[in-house]
């Protein structure tokens, strides 16, 4: 199965209306710890 389009349609609106709400660097270390364990459960998934 591959990875959903639609985890990379949504996560730029995400990242755009936590940047509306939130300081800046605040927003991308949330944003990139998100993406991280959103990427490590996909990995665990394909493994089985």
């Amino acid at each position: 199965m591959p990875a959903s389009p639609r985890l990379e349609a949504v996560s730029p609106f995400l990242v755009w209306r936590l940047l509306k709400n939130k300081p800046l660097r605040r927003v991308l270390a949330q944003s990139s710890r998100v993406r991280n364990s959103l990427n490590q459960d996909f990995q665990k998934r394909v493994q089985g």
